[in-house]
């Protein structure tokens, strides 16, 4: 990653590789249209050539057979069938929301092509103006992160489906040993505050040349760009930005709102270890609106709201109490807060396993127990592991390896 002060991409190579400029949309649109009809990869897949446009926005020859393969092949007659019966009733049943979504997503292109046309319109070389934008946006987060400074931006190269070149610009914001507030819906009031340490971060990725296409089609104007064409990569259509973020520490602690390590929503490409997804909750459009303003130093307050708040209402991903082990010295006699998030016992903690034939005095120094745990001097775990051994116990014990050592060289 590089610091976007000192980051010049290749703009000219980024323009002749991607899509850049008013035909963006449409040529997007047409790729995903071959990518879930045209191949081989599942029965509802035609082997036809893949659908492409000319200059002036007409269909390249093939396009009509193209169509009609798709359609033969979402009436699924290349699969077996038990009786006449079954060809028609797929027709009917199985075969009608196909053609209503085949229909739906060729109106939509059909509309854009035609718009085109008649404005008289023909695809363009955008290169000079995609530098004039990255100009624009460079500058616009330099001043953003100069009024602000509570977060860093780096740029990242990154390989589209196609195996062209893009960049990534992260906005990153970080939290080291931090504190969540946190409220019950019931009441307005701070419960508790829950110590985390560690250092966690919040991630919003932006997509270079999506953001490029929104400033040309709000006419260099980053303050018009349609808060419609702004769109993240947690929904089904393809992203401008996605957010992710990730808590590192030592105690397998959790953030409320990070999916935990093998959660189902870290599936897929978008997400991984080090970039996870996370619940936005209730401030879903908040953030949203903020990143598609580009305005992310009124993000913080919402990121920081997500980071350092918990609010029963918004109904996290973890339960507050994987944020912590046992019964931690910052919640010792809160009994409004043990109220509504039961007690660990000792023997219930999952943090048992991790001190299991440990060294004494790490567990006594570095541990969680250690650390921040009111309840282990009553611990039988932490007990049985932090406990001097007398001389005969030290005696037992060496003349045990010692036999065990003499039964490895037999």
């Amino acid at each position: 990653m590089q610091n976007i002060l000192f980051f010049n991409p290749d703009i000219k190579e980024l323009a002749e590789n991607l899509t850049i400029g008013p035909q963006a949309d449409i040529l997007e649109l047409i790729e995903d249209f071959n990518n879930k009809y045209i191949g081989d990869s599942d029965y509802y897949q035609a082997p036809a050539k893949k659908l492409g446009i000319t200059k002036k926005f007409y269909w390249k020859p093939g396009a009509y057979d193209t169509i009609k393969a798709v359609i033969n092949r979402l009436q699924c007659f290349n699969m077996k069938a038990n009786g006449l019966w079954k060809v028609v009733d797929r027709v009917r049943h199985d075969g009608a929301w196909r053609m209503r979504e085949l229909s739906t997503k060729l109106s939509s292109i059909e509309t854009q092509l035609y718009g085109f046309r008649n404005e008289g319109m023909v695809m363009q070389d955008n290169t000079d103006d995609a530098i004039e934008a990255w100009n624009l946006l460079k500058n616009h987060l330099i001043e953003q992160y100069n009024n602000s400074g509570n977060f860093t931006i780096y740029v990242e190269e990154s390989v589209n489906t196609i195996g062209c070149t893009d960049y990534l610009i992260n906005i990153v914001y970080k939290y080291q040993d931090f504190n969540i507030s946190y409220k019950h819906f019931e009441s307005p009031k701070e419960l508790a505050s829950i110590f985390c340490p560690g250092t966690a971060e919040i991630r919003v990725k932006l997509y270079l040349s999506k953001f490029i296409n929104c400033i040309l089609k709000a006419k260099m104007d980053i303050s018009k760009i349609a808060r419609s064409d702004i769109f993240d990569k947690n929904r089904n259509r393809r992203g401008s930005y996605t957010i992710g973020g990730h808590y590192q520490n030592k105690f397998n602690l959790e953030h409320p709102y990070i999916a935990r390590q093998n959660g189902y929503n870290n599936q897929g490409p978008i997400f991984n270890d080090e970039f996870k997804y996370i619940c936005m909750g209730s401030l879903t459009e908040e953030i949203r609106s903020c990143v598609a303003t580009l305005d992310f130093i009124s993000l913080q307050v919402f990121i920081d709201r997500l980071m350092l708040h918990y609010d029963t209402r918004t109904g996290p991903m973890n339960s507050i109490n994987y944020s912590y082990h046992g019964q931690p010295n910052f919640l010792v006699g809160n009994d409004e807060y043990y109220d509504i998030i039961s007690r660990f016992s000792s023997d219930h903690c999952n943090y048992r396993s991790a001190i299991e034939d440990m060294e004494p005095e790490w567990i006594e120094n570095d541990s969680y127990c250690g650390k921040y745990c009111s309840i282990k001097s009553t611990c039988t775990a932490y007990t049985r592991n932090t406990r001097s051994m007398t001389s005969e116990e030290k005696e037992r014990l060496a003349i045990e390896q010692a036999t065990l050592n003499a039964a490895r060289r037999v």
